[in-house]
Order: structure tokens, then sequence, then C-alpha cells
């Protein structure tokens, strides 16, 4: 039997690589009681958040670089990103993430993207990348992604001509006019793609602000706030960038919408990052040659079905007729019985008030294949 172990990260916890490896554990446990044999094939997966690159490494190598950056509010952080051939892979959440931050601790009006910008010219200044995907999930600001334009060149001036300082996205307010000729100068040698799984526009009620904000600690204060301060820059940014409507794209309002400020700055290509890395992945063809799929997720809610990465596979386990099986970190409900029929399994790692571990995932998984396949195991041993 082949299993292909395809989970996203346990989010604060665990990597999609370390909940992988944790996966694999539990099936080599199944092995080793019963003298089975199980191929598995081991394929973390991830939205653009945290552990992207990570997943990118594991799945296909290359060269993994490291830079010092400054966080989203203005932190040391240490961002990774990943260089293949010809191509470099970045992610937001390495740089300018809210990983790591307690709600309350989060400052929605003066989160920024500089240490996005920091890594993007890093791989500027050091690889021969002539496509430089940049995965956005998982950050804390909701800035427009001016903070990263501005450490690539762009220049944002007030109704006084005055240069503004791109932190947070409460400086979009005041800013009149720009210029981005540097910020172009960069699509001489390389071409951009922004990937996100995020189709929401940048701006109204299902934008950037109102959707995201909330989980960034914002007040119904702070999000009109940033609403109307996205579309002044908007206003601006679209007129230098010759980008009119740009606001509108789905996705523009991923990530604070930063994929919006990228889009019109650096003409980056907005595209699905699950499409975009199941291509990279050749997920497609793993699937086909798998008899069993193991997928997990934090917390598998309805929202899993609507655009994330489980979800997604959820459509591809239906489309090659391949049993799928979900672990949860945290305890499902198991009385939502659309979420329990989308899955062949939808199993909860840790009970109300656990924590899901690398040991806790092994165990569960060995639980789970005991059941299921445990006496007709026995009978062949």
């Amino acid at each position: 039997m082949r299993v292909l172990i395809a989970p996203t990260a346990f989010k604060g916890s665990l990597s999609p690589l370390e909940v992988a490896q944790a996966m694999q554990s539990g099936v080599q446990l199944f092995c080793t009681k019963y003298n089975a044999d199980i191929l598995t094939d081991i394929l973390p997966l991830a939205d653009g958040g945290d552990g992207t690159v990570e997943s990118i490494y594991a799945a296909c190598g290359g060269t993994l670089m490291h830079v010092n950056v400054i966080g989203a509010f203005n932190e040391e952080r240490h961002a990774v990103w990943l260089l293949g051939d010809n191509i470099a892979f970045v992610e937001l959440a390495s740089a300018s993430g809210i990983s790591g931050w307690n709600k309350e601790q989060l400052r929605p009006l003066d989160a920024h993207t500089k240490g996005l910008g920091q890594v993007i010219r890093d791989v500027v200044d050091k690889a021969q990348a002539q496509t430089i995907v940049i995965t956005l999930g998982g950050s804390a600001s909701t800035d427009g992604g001016i903070g990263a334009l501005a450490v690539l060149g762009a220049k944002f001036f007030d109704d006084q001509g005055q240069i503004v300082d791109p932190i947070g996205g409460r400086c979009l307010a005041r800013i009149r006019s720009c210029d981005l000729t540097e910020c172009k100068a960069l699509l001489q040698k390389h071409k951009f793609i922004v990937a996100t799984d995020v189709e929401n526009p940048l701006l109204g009620p299902l934008g950037a602000a109102h959707i995201f904000g909330p989980q960034k600690n914002c007040s119904l204060e702070d999000i009109d706030l940033l609403d109307r301060s996205l579309a002044q820059f908007a206003d601006v940014i679209e007129l230098a960038g010759q980008s009119k409507g740009a606001r509108d794209k789905p996705g523009a309002g991923a990530a604070g919408g930063t994929a919006f400020g990228l889009s019109v700055a650096l003409n980056a290509d907005i595209v699905s990052g699950f499409d975009y890395l199941s291509n990279l992945l050749d997920l497609n063809n793993r699937f086909e040659k798998a008899d069993l799929v193991f997928t997990g997720e934090g917390l598998i809610d309805l929202s899993t079905l609507s655009g994330k990465a489980v979800g997604s596979l959820q459509k591809l386990a239906k489309q090659f007729g391949t049993p799928l099986w979900a672990f949860s970190a945290a305890t499902v409900s198991e009385n939502d019985s659309l979420l329990s029929s989308s899955f062949d399994k939808l199993i909860s790692i840790a009970r109300p008030g656990e924590y899901a571990d690398e040991r806790s995932i092994a165990d569960c998984v060995f639980r789970e294949l005991d059941k299921h396949f445990g006496n007709a195991a026995g009978h062949q041993t």
C-alpha cells in the first residue's frame, strides 16, 4: 500500500513538514507492529503562510537562504527564502508574519511589510532568479504592501510633497502621490508572481480590512480607518502604475492588501497558491499513485472546504476516487454532517484542552490504522 502524507501546518505549533514526519512515524509504528509493507510519500503542503518555503524545499530541493530583517512590529526577525533553478520563493510569513504574537500584542495600525521588502531585496541582490514567487499568508499588517515597496525603492509623498514614512496602514491616508520608478526597474530582470488562496478584493465588506482585520486585533474603528486609507492608497498607486481596477482583482486583498501593492508596483500576477504549488509539486501524479491520503490542519471546520489546501485535497480525492483521512489538531464537531461527509475519516487528534504534538499525532495515526487495517494485517503476519 502507498500512503501520500500531505498535511498543512498546525499553526502556532508545528510546520507542515513536522506534521508530515509525525504522521509518517505513526505509519512506521503500525508497520513495525504488523510487519506491514506501507510506502509513504511525504508532501507537506502550505497555504502561503508559515512553512511554505520549507514545504517547497522538502519536496523540490534547492538552496535555503537566510536573512535577518525587521519584523512587522520592528522586532528583529530571521527570514528564509529558497533559491531554485532560475526561480526564488519568498514567504511573507517568515519576514512579516503574525506567528508568535498574542492577539493583544498586535498593533494593527502600525504593523508593516518592510521585512518582506528586505527579503525580496536580498533575492534581487544575491540571485540570478528570473522569476520571484512571493507567497502570501499569515500576515500581521494591513498596509497595502507599502512597507515592502518602500524598501524596493518606491517613494510616497503627502500633500506637501514630503516623503511619508511607510509604517503601517495608518500612513496610507496621508499619501497624495508616489514614484514607482525604482520598482518598475526591477522588471527588466525579474518576473514577479504573488501566490495566495485568498480571493478577496482590496476594499469593501469583503476586503482586506473588513475580513482579515479582526484576526489582527482591529477594532471596528480601525477597520473603517484602514479601509478608507487603503482606498486613498489605491487611488494614488493605481494612477502611478497605470493599473486602473487592480483593487478589484480576486486576491488583491491578500495579506492586508500586499497582493494589491505588489501587483501594481511590480506587475505581479496574482495566482492561486494551491494550483501553483500543486503543479510545482506534481500533486496530481502523486495523488494518482496513492492508495490512501492523509492530510491535516490545526482546526478542520467549514472554512476548510472554502479554498484552503485541505479542502482542495478533498476535491482531488473525489476526482481520483482515493480515500482521504483528515486529521484535525483541535477537536472537530462530529455533528456537522457536511464536514464529516467530505472525508472518508475525520479524526480529532487532541481532546478539548489537550495539545497536539508530534507524539500525539503519531499515536493517533497508529490507532486509526490499527482500527481500520489491524485485523487484516494481523492475519497476514
